[in-house]
């Protein structure tokens, strides 16, 4: 027998002698009785609760591998490399592969699913799904899918026909239709994007609808109460008009003229910025002071500086200390927090990127990145090429926050709710 036999002959023998024992000493056990929890480097499995198809315990925690046939059990803890058919656990940190579906109830990694990916409570990493993929509750990270993708957080969210969520703070894609209750960063959509209130730029192939709108809409045909259009047709319910071709934009904000745009020099917002020099940032070859907050478009030729950007900037060079939208800078941007995309040719810059970064060179502490070349202190790695991803503990904070706000929202109702049945079920003195 060759050396390469005896390996083989080898390994395969303590295989089975190692299944044997771990078979035997479950059997020992009455079947209704919980094998203590323990922990192992590798599991088998062929089916869920079947317990006599598993290399080991089923509820033993796994910090290594896990190979399901097709499907292993979603009531264990997986701490490493998950592949199956159905790759789903209680907690995933690691990657998860599934031919069917990927993921767990709580996910901290990789998830990839030939048909779903995600995670039923919290997400903090990347999903992808081919027709599904996103989380329950909680979402910090990249969520993809050829279908759907939801998510309620922070981060970038793809659906090639629906996505949406919540309260979503980053960037939206719909292939067809994106949506959200609330949007704080870019909404894309190919036919219409639906949403309670947009704190960016909302665009859509056809169809913009929002209530409030802190921001810009484009579309052919958009739809608000407040904030500023362009369009072939804008109903804007607080527009200088209720109903206006090619542009409209809220002027009833205040009866403060300080804070009406276009009437001083001094206004607080303005629905249009243009600017053409000053790397000072002090706008001297602006329309408007760089304290000027722009809710709409900003016009970069070639550059421009404001502190909050509520849009769409765009131009050579595109720079402030907020934005929520979208930057498209010819050769670049800049900005300390961005909660939507920038994309640029040659360089992004950001401290906090709720979203992505999209140019040849991108840098940030947190977010998600595509180019040549990535650097991210959050990132798995500090420098990366083509993709680097990762998210500090700003954005991890807000969405703990967020979970236990709803809690203590959920609990304040079920008490009223009691309440107001014992008030109901009080008998009547008569």
């Amino acid at each position: 027998m060759t050396t390469r036999k005896k390996i083989i002959s080898s390994i395969v023998i303590a295989f089975i002698l190692t299944i044997s024992s771990a078979w035997a000493n479950q059997t020992t056990n009455d079947v209704d009785e919980k094998v203590s929890a323990g922990w192992t480097p590798m599991q088998i499995s062929i089916w869920d609760n079947l317990r006599w198809l598993h290399a080991f315990p089923t509820n033993y925690n796994i910090y290594g591998m896990r190979l399901s046939m097709p499907w292993g059990g979603k009531d264990v803890n997986m701490y490493g490399i998950d592949f199956g058919g159905v790759a789903f656990s209680k907690r995933l940190m690691g990657i998860a592969f599934g031919g069917l579906a990927a993921g767990g109830n709580d996910v901290s990694g990789v998830a990839l699913g030939g048909l779903a990916a995600g995670g039923d409570e919290n997400v903090s990493g990347v999903a992808v799904g081919g027709l599904m993929a996103g989380s329950g509750r909680n979402f910090t990270g990249v969520a993809l899918s050829g279908g759907m993708a939801m998510g309620e957080g922070v981060g970038v969210v793809f659906g090639g026909l629906m996505a949406g969520g919540g309260e979503l703070t980053g960037a939206v894609f719909g292939g067809l239709v994106a949506g959200a209750n609330k949007i704080n960063g870019g909404m894309i959509g190919g036919l219409a994007n639906f949403s309670g209130e947009v704190n960016g730029l909302q665009c859509a192939g056809l169809w913009n609808e929002a209530e409030r709108v802190n921001g810009l809409q484009l579309a052919c045909f958009n739809r608000a109460w407040s904030g500023c259009q362009f369009g072939l047709l804008n109903f804007n319910k607080s527009g200088f008009l209720p109903v206006c071709p090619v542009l409209n934009f809220d002027t009833a904000t205040s009866t403060n003229l300080s804070e009406v745009p276009y009437l001083t020099d001094q206004a607080k917002w303005t629905a249009l910025q243009f600017g053409v020099g000053s790397l000072n940032k002090k706008s001297s070859g602006s329309l408007y002071p760089e304290k000027t907050d722009v809710r709409g478009l900003q016009l970069c030729m070639p550059y421009s500086y404001n502190s909050n950007i509520f849009g769409l900037a765009i131009g050579i060079i595109s720079t402030c200390e907020k934005l929520k939208g979208v930057q498209l800078g010819a050769l670049g941007n800049a900005a300390d927090i961005v909660n939507g995309l920038q994309i640029g040719s040659i360089l992004n810059t950001a401290d906090t990127v709720n979203g992505l970064q999209l140019a040849l060179f991108n840098k940030c502490d947190s977010g998600f990145q595509l180019g040549l070349l990535n650097f991210n202190k959050s990132g798995f790695l500090s420098v990366f090429p083509i993709v680097n991803f990762g998210w500090g503990d700003e954005a991890k904070d807000k969405a703990k926050d967020k979970a236990k706000d709803k809690a203590k929202d959920k609990a304040k109702d079920k008490a009223k709710d009691k309440v107001k049945k014992e008030v109901k079920d009080k008998p009547v003195k008569k």
